[in-house]
């Protein structure tokens, strides 16, 4: 995720946390309260999906939430993606897990979106390092 979109989302203080840390970080927004972990919806661009739910996993088994795998696209996109494709090399093998594609020219749009449709109550989301490639 870049940077830029991590300060949108989460402030500036948030997003220095995130990056000088090497372990998962949660942000919870100050006035936010706990009702229940039922809906997690994880936002991807599929480059360390296992990886990644390995980690988001053991939280969605403690309260028996969905995970919902989130990819945005942009509407010029000519990639083609096939959901069962990426669940065959799923290495993980947990019966509440959904995939969802979006098709949204606006990243932060698509995922604002899919959150309320299903009322999620978690979204995760991974940074990457970024290289010069």
């Amino acid at each position: 995720m870049q940077l830029g979109l991590t300060k949108v989302l989460i402030g500036s203080n948030a997003t220095a946390v995130i990056n000088n840390s090497n372990i998962p970080v949660i942000t919870i927004p100050e006035f936010a309260r706990f009702n229940n972990l039922k809906h997690i919806v994880y936002a991807t661009d599929f480059l360390n999906l296992n990886k990644e739910l390995k980690m988001i996993l053991p939280l969605a088994q403690l309260f028996d939430a969905t995970i919902h795998i989130l990819h945005i696209v942009s509407s010029e996109s000519k990639k083609k993606i096939n959901t069962k494709t990426i669940v065959d090399k799923l290495q993980i093998k947990y019966p509440k897990i959904t995939f969802h594609v979006s098709i949204n020219n606006d990243i932060l749009e698509g995922i604002d979106e899919y959150n309320a449709d299903i009322k999620a109550d978690m979204l995760a989301m991974f940074t990457h390092d970024l290289t010069f490639f």
